[in-house]
């Protein structure tokens, strides 16, 4: 089924697009990740103030430059008749003269990609010509790689020339709604944990009536507009895609240390780290050190890869053969398990809404305690108030008996963890929902956080 999606937030990001165009000249960078929601960001800044507009093609410089021009003569007909440009910077120039305001080039990094020489064009106007005009100069990119080797990186032709520079991140648990008000509160939290707060794949989710429907059409299908994005964002990203392929599937699956992710993929471990940084640089995994610890381990910390190589690569062979009962049998069973897994990190990215509801400390430090036999989910210390909370997450229903149960265990641990000995300790469960009487007030699910 259809359903129009409507614009999801982003004040802060279009208040800083808005006093930009108002400081003009100048010139901003705004990048992140494929599907993330630039170019929808773009569009709605352009609804408010006239300008060029140019999806760049992972095609020649030239090409590029006449479909710059095509897009100019939207706004300014006849601008490039009888006229053969072979620099971006003399196109740019022109423009400026036509008394051009705003001009945002989409996806540069495709044009980069293609064509190297149109960074020094790109540095000369911005260095010689810019200053002299009224222009806002925006470009975009999702090759994140790219973006931050080729264009704000120390070696770049433009390093240090933009004004300004918006990296675009994914939305939080509490945005869900606008995109799914026609979920239930247990699919949000659900579609949240597969596919993250990246727009696209909301949307897509958002023309179904209900998760397990949505799922079963856009990724457990060979057919499905999912099945095969993984494979997009890596050759996207790397020359080398199977390699990263390998350990993100190794890291979903419990093979988060070095050793242990070597062992796996068959990588050695002296060639690990270049891989690593690089997909922790792209935001694709991150590494944790738990509280007091020194040795850390790996996270795939985008909800869509974790879940990809976690579950649906397990099943591709289901897939593939269009078994579509034993497939979302299969998934269903499947899904409990990631569940458990996801819910955790959900709870991380609730700890700014917790706070603002006051059912945790300050979290100025936060992290996981693993140490032994004890493991904490979530710790928040407020070291100035001498406060800290001891949380549990549980993707369960929570009645009184549980919850006294986890409250005893969290208890124990905290009297095994001697830097808590100096801190007033609360203890909080983080539940599916929560059915609770007498500990209601330890127990915080979805539908209290209005999610």
């Amino acid at each position: 089924m259809s359903r129009k999606t409507t614009f999801v937030d982003r004040e802060e990001e279009l208040e800083v697009l808005s006093e930009a165009y108002k400081n003009r000249p100048g010139f901003l960078v705004l990048y992140g990740r494929r599907r993330i929601g630039k170019t929808r960001l773009l569009q709605e800044f352009l609804k408010k103030h006239n300008g060029v507009y140019y999806l760049a093609r992972l095609t020649s410089h030239k090409d590029n430059l006449n479909g710059l021009c095509s897009s100019i003569e939207k706004l300014y007909p006849g601008f490039c008749r009888g006229k053969e440009y072979s620099s971006l910077d003399a196109l740019l120039h022109d423009l400026a003269k036509a008394g051009c305001n705003l001009v945002v080039i989409d996806e540069f990094t495709y044009w980069v990609r293609t064509s190297s020489q149109v960074l020094s064009e790109l540095q000369y106007f911005i260095d010689n010509i810019l200053p002299k005009t009224k222009i806002l100069l925006i470009i975009s990119g999702s090759l994140i790689g790219v973006i931050e080797r080729e264009v704000i990186g120390g070696g770049s032709p433009l390093y240090g020339r933009r004004t300004k520079n918006i990296k675009l991140s994914s939305f939080k648990p509490w945005h869900i709604k606008g995109f799914l008000p026609h979920y239930s509160t247990d699919e949000r939290v659900m579609a949240y944990s597969v596919v993250g707060g990246v727009p696209y794949y909301l949307e897509l989710l958002a023309q179904y009536n209900g998760l397990s429907v949505a799922l079963k059409k856009t990724v457990f299908s060979k057919h499905g507009v999912l099945y095969v994005e993984p494979d997009f964002l890596l050759h996207e990203e790397f020359r080398n895609p199977s390699v990263y392929s390998r350990i993100l599937k190794a890291i979903s699956n419990g093979y988060n240390r070095l050793g242990k992710i070597s062992e796996y993929t068959g990588i050695p471990k002296t060639h690990l780290p270049v891989y690593l940084e690089k997909l922790e640089r792209i935001g694709f995994i991150k590494r944790i050190v738990p509280l007091w610890g020194k040795k850390g381990y790996y996270v795939v910390s985008d909800y869509f890869l974790r879940f990809y190589y976690y579950l649906v690569e397990k099943m591709k062979e289901l897939i593939e053969l269009e078994l579509e009962d034993e497939v979302w049998s299969e998934a269903e069973r499947l899904l409990k398990e990631y569940m458990g897994l996801a819910f955790e990190q959900v709870a991380w990215d609730l700890v700014p809404l917790m706070y603002k509801r006051k059912l945790v400390p300050r979290p100025a430090i936060m992290g996981k305690y693993l140490y032994r036999d004890i493991d904490v989910d979530l710790i928040i210390i407020d070291p100035r108030a001498r406060r800290a909370c001891m949380i549990e997450v549980k993707w369960s229903i929570i009645d009184d008996h549980y919850a006294e149960e986890i409250i005893s265990s969290l208890q124990r641990k905290k009297d095994k963890i001697k830097k808590l000995d100096e801190y007033t300790v609360d203890y909080l469960i983080f539940a599916r929902r929560n059915r609770a009487v007498k500990y209601r007030d330890k127990v915080v699910d979805a539908t209290s956080l209005g999610l």
